[in-house]
């Protein structure tokens, strides 16, 4: 694997229930069913498809020898199994994040997420999309799901701005969401 040029990470990205790397002429390369590595920083980005406006998450992560940006659509099955699961992430260790098909569409990729040898358990109240009828067609309507998410970027990214020292995130900011302004998500 190398570098995308004039990039210092490795983009990646889930389709067909793997991480995959685009290459220029439309190539893609599968690089497998997970990635392990360091939560560097997270963010929005706004992009395109087809001339429509979209918005993608991307995790900068590390695993010591590579950095990637793992970036995957934020109104997605996969951007709602990270953020469902981001409440238990601990900044201070390496996290697993992988991939997993569905059986029933084949463009849908889900997303779980492992740390200590341990699958994070998904928080049971994280708001899914609405179904809503648009004149005869059944639509997702993901109001709730995104907000809950733009929480979640604010808090990881405020966290992991701090040092982390012994399990706590140091931050100026007395007023960050979470409480007592630990590590644990």
């Amino acid at each position: 694997m190398g570098f995308n040029q004039g990039s210092n990470f490795l983009y990646v990205s889930p389709k067909g229930g793997q991480l995959v790397q685009h290459k220029k002429g439309g190539e893609i390369i599968k690089l497998g069913f997970s990635y392990t590595g360091r939560l560097k920083k997270i963010r929005e980005k706004a992009d395109e498809y087809q001339g429509n406006p979209l918005n993608k998450v991307e995790l900068i992560m590390s695993d010591g020898k590579q950095d990637i940006c793992l970036q995957f659509v934020k109104e997605s099955w996969f951007s709602w199994g990270f953020f469902s699961r981001a409440h238990g992430i601990d900044l201070n260790k390496d996290l697993m994040v992988g991939c997993s098909s569905s059986e029933k569409n084949e463009k849908i990729t889900f997303c779980w997420l492992k740390q200590d040898g341990s699958t994070l358990p998904k928080d049971d109240a994280f708001p899914k999309p609405d179904k809503v009828m648009m004149g005869k067609k059944p639509m997702s309507d993901w109001t709730a799901p995104l907000a809950k998410m733009d929480e979640a970027i604010r808090r990881i990214d405020s966290a992991l701005s701090g040092t982390i020292k012994g399990g706590k995130v140091v931050n100026d900011d007395a007023d960050l969401p979470f409480g007592d302004n630990e590590a644990a998500l």
